[in-house]
């Protein structure tokens, strides 16, 4: 009635994208491969199962990243482009049955800060709380009606880029769907 999964990982990696410019071609920027990157992290998930028909996951993810320009080496955005990752993420999952044609989904997410570019200057992309949902009917094996929610908590909220007037912003959203499987 139970699982568990526990992930632990470090990574090194060398000769990575980087932006340079010259004053000697026609278009002043090029990529070059003069960074390198340290990693590390865990990853844990769960699954228990309630009754028949309900399961509840969890998962917790973090991530530690060093990316640094190598000794030497030169890039544009001060190796910033590489770093777009939030350090913490959780998440909670229920799902159930509720008659054999019924099924409901519920999860909810929390994703930390995310740093991020901006001009060769590190700023952060607010960390955020979620909520989805979905609701599926059943009736015949190839015929499906579902009421899907995303990112409920929130009219809006930002997931990317730098803060500013272009900045764009993910949307709260509730859709109907009809399916048919032949």
């Amino acid at each position: 009635h139970f699982g568990f999964s526990l992930s632990l990982f470090y990574n090194h990696y060398r000769n990575l994208r980087s932006t340079a410019y010259t004053a000697e071609t026609v278009i002043p920027l090029f990529f070059s491969n003069e960074l390198e990157a340290y990693t590390s992290g865990i990853e844990v998930n769960g699954r228990y199962l309630v009754v028949d028909g309900w399961a509840l996951a969890f998962g917790y993810n973090y991530l530690h990243e060093n990316v640094r320009v190598e000794e030497g080496g030169y890039d544009l955005n001060n190796a910033l482009n590489e770093t777009a990752d939030p350090q913490h993420q959780i998440s909670l999952r229920s799902t159930m049955d509720i008659t054999n044609q019924v099924e409901l989904d519920v999860a909810w997410r929390w994703v930390d800060q995310l740093p991020t570019n901006n001009g060769g200057q590190k700023v952060f992309v607010p960390s955020y709380a979620e909520l989805d949902f979905s609701l599926n009917w059943q009736p015949r094996p190839q015929f499906e009606i579902s009421l899907i929610g995303r990112n409920l908590m929130h009219s809006s909220h930002q997931e990317y880029g730098p803060p500013g007037p272009d900045q764009q912003e993910i949307s709260q959203n509730i859709v109907a769907k009809v399916a048919m499987h032949y």
